[in-house]
């Protein structure tokens, strides 16, 4: 996933899926200018999670299977992670 937070909670939903879960790769948005993403950031993120040899998107990728592939998720307090 390439999570593209506009408002509210949406921030710490995106902050939750990559470094808590770990599903996701990061792009950069510029509150200042309406939670505008520049179109070179986007396609960074898309071709890391395509399998452009981005480290970080090979780490989202094999997250993001074992989680599809059902594996349990523990909570930890009110985190929950793997």
């Amino acid at each position: 996933m390439a999570p593209w937070p506009l408002y509210a909670e949406q921030h710490l939903n995106a902050f939750e899926l990559v470094s808590v879960m770990g599903v996701a790769v990061s792009m950069e948005v510029d509150r200042k200018r309406g939670n505008f993403v520049e179109a070179a950031e986007l396609e960074r993120a898309v071709r890391s999670l395509m399998g452009g040899g981005s480290e970080e998107g090979r780490k989202a990728r094999d997250k993001a299977t074992e989680a599809k592939a059902g594996k349990p998720w523990r909570t930890a307090g009110r985190r929950t992670c793997r």
